[in-house]
């Protein structure tokens, strides 16, 4: 969770290429981050990982 950007924390961008989700996503799993749940988000279709 501390090497993701607030955006990719936030749902707003892809954790695994960070580029923006718009309307389409898929949940990658939870996670729990001193205490707190964060539900991690990819491109869908999938992005394939980093770029």
């Amino acid at each position: 969770m501390t090497r993701l950007r607030p955006r990719q924390q936030m749902a707003m961008d892809c954790v695994l290429c960070n580029t923006r989700l718009g309307i389409t996503g898929r949940v990658l799993g939870d996670v729990r981050h001193h205490g707190r749940l964060f539900r991690l988000w990819a491109c869908n279709p999938p992005c394939g990982g980093l770029r």
